[in-house]
C-alpha cells in the first residue's frame, strides 16, 4: 500500500465490503479490519449481507445474526472514518481540480468530485458551474469529504 501512495501520491483507493456473509466468523471479520488498516481506503461502501433469491448463497445457512452484522458494519465504518479523514487532511492547503456536480444541501454551496472521486463542498454557488471543471483550494477535511474555496473556473475546449 505504501508503495502505491509513494508512486502516485494523489491515488485514491475505494472498495466494497460485505459484512456478515454466511458463516463469517470473528477471525474472518478481523482480517477485513486488518485490510482496512493496511490499505487505508479513502472510501468504502460497506453493506450487511442479506440473502438474495437466485444467488447460490441464498441456499446456504445464514449463521451471522442481524445484531452481529450491525455491530460489524458499525466497527468497520469507524475504521473507515479514521483513514478517510487522515487521507482528506493531507489535502488541506492543496489546490484540486473538481467537476461540479450539483448543489449542496447546505444553502449557498455547490458540490463536486475531484479527479480521484473525493467529495468536495465548494463554498461558492453558481448554477452555471454544474458540469464544469474548477480548481478549488481545500480548506478543511471531514470523515468522507473536504471543503474548499473556488480558485478558478476552467474553460475547457471540447
Amino acid at each position: 500500500m505504501a508503495y502505491i501512495r509513494e508512486l502516485i501520491p494523489q491515488a485514491t483507493l475505494f472498495t466494497d465490503f460485505i459484512v456478515g456473509f454466511s458463516s463469517e466468523g470473528e477471525a474472518e471479520f478481523q482480517h477485513t479490519v486488518e485490510a482496512m488498516h493496511e490499505f487505508q481506503f479513502n472510501m468504502a461502501y460497506i453493506a450487511m449481507y442479506s440473502p438474495r433469491p437466485g444467488a447460490a448463497s441464498y441456499r446456504w445457512e445464514n449463521e451471522v445474526s442481524v445484531e452481529n452484522k450491525k455491530d460489524r458494519f458499525y466497527r468497520l465504518t469507524e475504521v473507515l472514518k479514521i483513514h478517510s479523514r487522515q487521507n482528506n487532511e493531507t489535502l488541506v492547503g492543496k489546490t484540486l481540480r473538481l467537476l461540479v456536480n450539483g448543489v449542496d444541501r447546505k444553502t449557498g454551496f455547490s458540490t463536486g468530485l475531484t479527479e480521484g472521486k473525493i467529495n468536495v463542498r465548494l463554498d461558492h454557488f453558481d448554477a452555471s458551474l454544474r458540469g464544469k471543471m474548477v480548481d478549488v483550494n481545500i480548506t478543511s477535511a471531514a470523515d468522507f469529504s473536504v471543503s474548499g474555496i473556488l480558485v478558478k473556473h476552467l474553460h475547457l475546449k471540447h
